[in-house]
């Protein structure tokens, strides 16, 4: 099997370091087709960037370019219904400073195959660190939480984002959410 899967990852502000080595390690990954990148408002020209810096790449890169920085929530949404509209077969979703291990889709896509299912489900990489409450989870044991904070998920947290923006006079995390 030959599966064809899209790259999405949403930048913005002055992030091109990350890019630099992102792109490369996405487009040296078995099966990508392309790369869509949603630029949320950038303070640079990635366009111009992307020409002079990987002309290789170029034409398997798609760009859509925000007017303002719509999150990062508002940035995959872009970036999947752009992907759905290229019939992607598979999306690859990554952060724009997430550099994927060598093999990561080829490992991703051969465990999907290994499956033998042909519905819809995710499959997701994650950092070493989480290692061990993930083989915990999987041989059903309970895990209370897989990262740093209770009601995280993959690391993020609404108190942690509200607190970035420099609140801090803000509830716990277990008073806006259940804990699990």
């Amino acid at each position: 099997m030959n599966e064809r899967v899209i790259a999405v990852t949403v930048t913005y502000s002055d992030r091109w370091k990350y890019l630099l080595q992102v792109i490369p390690a996405v487009f040296q990954q078995a099966h990508i087709d392309r790369l869509i990148i949603v630029d949320n408002a950038s303070s640079y020209d990635l366009m111009a960037n992307l020409r002079a810096t990987f002309p290789e790449y170029y034409n398997r890169i798609l760009v859509f370019t925000q007017t303002e920085n719509l999150g990062s929530a508002g940035g995959f949404s872009i970036g999947l219904n752009q992907a759905y509209k290229l019939n992607a077969e598979f999306v690859y979703l990554l952060d724009d400073d997430n550099l994927p291990e060598p093999d990561a889709v080829l490992n991703l896509v051969q465990e999907w195959q290994q499956t033998k299912l042909r519905q819809p489900f995710a499959l997701l990489s994650y950092r070493y660190r989480n290692l061990p409450n993930l083989q915990k989870a999987a041989h059903g044991q309970e895990v209370r939480y897989f990262h740093d904070k209770p009601n995280s998920f993959l690391g993020f947290s609404l108190e942690s984002m509200l607190l970035k923006k420099g609140n801090k006079s803000l509830p716990t995390t277990s008073a806006l959410l259940p804990k699990v």
